[in-house]
């Protein structure tokens, strides 16, 4: 029986190691909050150990209004069926508990979150709609930096009841990123939020730069679209025929133009440069 128990022992521990997500350090320099909104503290799902913090009734985030706003948590015991979004190993209760704010509430709910100025950060907003059932019936705003990153979003309308779905956005720090939940057809709710740091993004640093002599790259694509092109006339579209990105929004690199596109979902999308139209496949 001894024997046994320290067979189990040892071969337990590395499995649990095995099965932890690990840390994205080609993309991340490193996790810089992890909040789990209207929830107990949890362990990360990664090998950075930077934990999910309380953020419960009784123990609130101090990033947040609350006190302002009214200490509204929100719960439930339904399962949480995760859309493609949410990273894997994501924990359940993430999304079986969130925080909101009421119809008659005149202040809007807000994070403010200190980031050295100059940082460049990716911030992921998980939210699941865990309390109405129809459409239209909660709509809200969110916007970062006074930026509107999400108008008139129905969690229902658009995954439905009970579904945990994340949002990204690329956001450069100016001592403060500030995240704003906005009524519009009923109360905001949000689930949690986390926020890393960006490395430096870098040409040098993607594979086959020898393909930068074309127009666009890479094809397929995951995070990043580069356009090798002086044009200043250019859009990305959807299938439908949607724009979603337009030549404004590119970043310049040296001189090449970037579209983020890591919030996109996967498909295929069509870049139009002057006359000419290349099709994209994001993995």
């Amino acid at each position: 029986m001894k024997r046994t128990l320290i067979t189990y022992i040892i071969f337990a521990i590395p499995f649990f190691a095995f099965c932890q997500n690990s840390f994205d350090t080609t993309q991340y320099n490193q996790v810089l909050y992890r909040v789990n909104i209207g929830g107990d503290s949890l362990n990360s799902a990664d090998n950075t150990h930077v934990n999910w913090e309380t953020d419960t009734y009784k123990n609130p985030s101090a990033y947040s209004n609350w006190a302002v706003t009214g200490n509204h948590v929100y719960t439930t015991d339904s399962t949480i069926t995760e859309d493609v979004s949410v990273p894997a190993g994501t924990p359940m209760e993430i999304f079986q508990q969130s925080r909101g704010i009421e119809t008659w509430d005149v202040t809007d709910m807000s994070w403010k979150f200190p980031v050295t100025p100059g940082v460049k950060t990716e911030v992921r907003i998980y939210l699941a709609e865990i309390f109405f059932s129809n459409p239209g019936e909660r709509t809200f705003d969110i916007s970062i930096d006074g930026n509107l990153v999400e108008n008139d979003l129905d969690l229902v309308k658009d995954y439905g009841v009970n579904v945990g779905t994340v949002k990204k956005y690329e956001v450069t720090s100016d001592g403060t990123i500030d995240i704003d939940f906005v009524q519009q057809g009923s109360q905001p709710t949000v689930s949690a939020i986390e926020i890393f740091e960006e490395k430096p993004f870098s040409i040098a640093g993607i594979s086959n730069i020898s393909d930068l002599t074309e127009k666009v790259f890479p094809n397929p694509f995951n995070d990043k679209i580069i356009i090798n092109s002086k044009s200043s006339n250019f859009y990305l579209s959807d299938l439908t025929g949607n724009i979603i990105r337009t030549s404004q929004e590119a970043s310049q690199y040296q001189d090449y133009k970037v579209f983020n596109c890591a919030n996109l979902p996967k498909g295929i999308y069509f870049l139009s440069i002057d006359s000419k139209i290349f099709k994209l496949l994001k993995d």
